[in-house]
């Protein structure tokens, strides 16, 4: 007993984080404890990972090894919250690999129910209590030798997890790492993530072996002349809430899309995600490999690190301009890179979008679309365009359209008011997807051009913690039954076309079949992923389900065998298939140039201000691609001016004409100022730049004035201009005007005044407009002289 209460810091506080984190995951102490009994191999695994981990630090003093526990701690109990909240809203939990999405999981936020606070609060609690109690405890420590020996210990107890026992978990795969009996638990399965293992036998993959493959591929179909606009929209979310036969719908909140499904090619897909992780059907559909093969939960963020062919750069070689478009933040999973990579000539992602209209939390589909339809209107290669909506994303709150009038309740059933309030704020987001879609289609009916139009959801909407929405409708549970693995994972898929194709039913088919699907329709040839995919469909294979329903989709693991062969060579092999394009593209970013034609003025004058009758100075920049900053959407910071590399605040006028103010320190003596336009992210990253102009800022004696226009540009006899105080006043616009211009009239000294270095006026005499005339108008600085302007004087 004296030994136990001697060593029970290094012993007990693992052991109570251990409880701690992992009930947090589970869910409770009740199914922590279920798990404890139904798998004490790997509950026993986890507390040994905490005890070592945090027993490498023990040779360190007293007090910094507890600073090191605690922290090491907290940041367990939070990363089991987080993974905890994820996986009830999203059905899989925080991975290494999320790391890397620091900025995406701020999103998650935003779905939190109170109750995950509380619950959060009050483990947190019980943490601090325990910690202070380590704190203060006064057992003395073990001496310098033995402290060593438990430290040293304890990293021997953890390579021997990474080399033997992590791998061999991951090989077996008998368990998961998800909440539940059957879980590894969360400390046991996270570290058994970092471990990379391949499940690609390496005797498999050679040369040789890759050319067999590819020599039994079939060769698809080709029409090099046949050459259709081709439109991929990827809607957020998008899901069919009425052919739940639980609930109705006062009106179809999906008129549009329901006429489209009846009337062209139309069917379901089988999505590798539910409710979020939009980059992984987006991934899937644009090079045709399967996420089921690649350990990386989201292949954007670590697995595509070098040119990687995809739908962008197949369509290219035919002449195509390869376009993607998404209506918010540009750097959500790592896509600028990934675009690079994937062959797209030009992203326009939400930070380029000007004065976009505001649905909800989200920006209108129709904007979105207007990018779509200019893209096509303004290039004269045929499109493909990829294009990413935003419209649809969750959170589904009740007062989501409590700005729109006409929102009332479409869904009605036996529901819960909170799963009530979620479906139909959820059902009126779609009436405003469905909407979109129409105008979108009305608008390629009157493009003169053959266009394909794919439209399909990437996974079903986050309705309620836990599916509480969906197990109330009895559409699904979470089970690993057949029935209810379908309905979480297939979203609806229509194909518009405008030029007579064949309507067919497309039945069910995985998310990385709908690029060969396209290639298919638009008479393209693919590469050798997507001609794998075409062998796949002529076996009558169109889904690569999750392993445990293989039986039931009626496919089994030899079917992929060599699909998986190529995906390995083209992702992560040497490429023998030789499909992979050489370099990467040069992304351009944005839907139009960003340039600056000219500055009003083009010189400044040392001292003297110019553009304002009163204040500071007033710089004009005259160009394009300009876009105003957004109070709607933070991501739209809009066009910046930078003066010598340093963002002064910009004032918008249109898309052709921004102005800032110019502080008098910079142009008080005489140098040069460097103007240019940014549009930047809110992560500060520079997305587009413009050209640089430079303003030259001369001493007085050395400027000589430019007149431009004149106020009045005619004078009527005996008739006043400008009065003030009953006075006649001429005005002249130009540059270089200083406190020593002064305004000639036929060689007469005008009484003048300058209001800054581009406005001079001065007082005419009655005698100067009582007859017609012609007057001689210039402006003389010292022994500068301006351009001369000719004044009529009228009857």
């Amino acid at each position: 007993m004296s030994i136990l209460k001697k060593h029970h810091p290094s012993v007990f506080f693992p052991l109570i984080i251990f409880i701690l984190a992992e009930s947090l995951f589970a869910g409770g102490i009740i199914k922590f404890t279920q798990w404890l009994i139904h798998e004490p191999i790997y509950a026993l695994l986890s507390f040994i990972i905490i005890f070592s981990s945090i027993n490498i630090f023990y040779l360190f003093k007293p007090l910094i090894y507890k600073s090191i526990a605690i922290i090491l701690s907290l940041f367990l109990i939070i990363i089991a919250f987080i993974s905890h909240t994820k996986y009830q809203y999203r059905g899989d939990i925080v991975t290494p690999s999320d790391i890397f999405l620091l900025n995406e999981a701020s999103d998650i936020s935003s779905y939190l129910n109170i109750s995950l606070y509380i619950k959060l609060s009050s483990y947190l609690l019980l943490f601090f209590i325990i910690s202070l109690l380590l704190i203060i405890n006064k057992n003395r420590p073990l001496n310098f030798q033995k402290r060593i020996f438990l430290s040293v210990g304890a990293i021997i107890i953890l390579l021997t997890f990474v080399i033997w026992v992590g791998p061999y978990m991951k090989s077996e795969k008998q368990v998961t790492i998800l909440p539940g009996k059957n879980s590894t638990g969360y400390i046991t399965g996270i570290l058994s993530d970092f471990i990379s293992t391949s499940n690609m036998n390496d005797s498999d993959y050679n040369k040789n072996r890759i050319a067999e493959i590819n020599n039994a591929l079939p060769i698809n179909s080709e029409n090099k002349e046949f050459k259709p606009n081709v439109i991929m929209v990827l809607s957020e979310a998008f899901w069919d809430p009425t052919q739940v036969d639980t609930i109705k719908f006062a009106e179809d909140p999906l008129p549009f899309f329901h006429s489209l499904a009846k009337n062209y090619s139309s069917g379901q897909i089988l999505s590798p995600v539910f409710g979020g992780a939009t980059a992984n059907p987006e991934f899937e559909s644009l090079t045709g490999l399967s996420t089921r093969f690649i350990d990386d939960p989201t292949p954007y963020v670590q697995s595509i690190k070098r040119p990687l062919d995809s739908l962008a750069s197949i369509f290219k070689k035919y002449g195509y301009e390869s376009s993607v478009i998404h209506s918010y933040h540009n750097w959500f999973y790592n896509r600028p890179n990934v675009y690079q990579y994937l062959g797209f000539d030009k992203f326009i992602s939400g930070e380029f979008f000007n004065t976009p209209t505001m649905i909800g939390p989200f920006m209108d589909d129709k904007d979105l679309y207007d990018s779509v339809l200019r893209e096509m209107q303004t290039t004269e290669n045929p499109n493909f365009i990829y294009t990413i909506t935003m419209l649809n994303h969750g959170p589904y709150k009740p007062n989501r359209f409590q700005d729109k009038k006409g929102n009332t309740d479409i869904v009605s059933g036996e529901l819960s008011e909170s799963s009530s309030d979620i479906l139909n704020a959820y059902s009126h987001s779609l009436k405003y997807v469905d909407q979109a879609l129409e105008e979108l289609i009305n608008n390629l009916n009157k493009i003169n051009e053959p266009t394909i139009l794919v439209f399909f959801g990437d996974h079903l909407p986050l309705l309620g913690e836990d599916y509480a929405v969906y197990k109330e409708l009895n559409y699904f549970k979470d089970s690993e039954d057949l029935l209810d693995y379908q309905r979480k994972f297939t979203t609806p898929i229509v194909v518009w076309n405008n030029f007579g194709a064949e309507k067919e039913d497309i039945g069910i088919q995985s998310t990385n079949f709908i690029g060969e699907y396209v290639l298919n329709l638009s008479e393209k040839q693919g590469n050798n992923i997507f001609s794998s995919l075409s062998q796949l469909r002529q076996k009558g294979v169109t889904v690569i389900p999750e392993e445990q329903y293989y039986e039931d989709f009626q496919v089994n693991s030899t079917d992929f065998e060599n699909f998986k062969l190529l995906q390995y060579d083209v992702l992560f092999g040497k490429d023998y298939s030789k499909t992979n394009p050489k370099q990467t593209t040069l992304l351009k970013r944005g839907s139009s140039d960003l340039k600056i034609d000219s500055t009003t003025p083009s010189k400044i004058i040392t001292g003297v201000k110019f553009y304002t009758s009163e204040g500071p100075s007033v710089l004009n920049i005259q160009g394009s691609g300009f876009i105003q900053e957004s109070s709607f959407f933070d991501f739209i910071k809009g066009s910046q001016i930078y003066i010598n590399n340093e963002p002064y605040d910009t004032i918008y006028s249109n898309e052709n004409l921004i102005s800032t103010v110019i502080p008098e320190e910079l142009y008080n003596k005489p140098d040069e100022i460097s103007i240019d336009v940014r549009i930047t992210d809110t992560k500060g990253s520079v997305l587009s730049e413009s050209n640089q102009l430079i303003i030259p800022i001369l001493d007085q004696e050395n400027i000589t004035p430019i007149i431009k226009w004149a106020e009045p540009g005619n004078i009527i006899k005996h008739t006043p201009f400008n009065e003030v105080n009953g006075k006649s006043y001429l005005k002249l616009a130009g540059e270089g005007f200083t406190n020593d211009s002064k305004i000639f009239i036929n060689n007469i000294p005008m009484e003048s005044t300058i209001e800054d270095n581009g406005y001079i006026q001065c007082f005419v005499p009655n005698e100067f407009y009582n007859q017609p005339t012609v007057w001689t108008v210039n402006v003389r600085t010292g022994s500068k002289q301006s351009n001369e302007l000719s004044l009529y004087v009228t009857d």
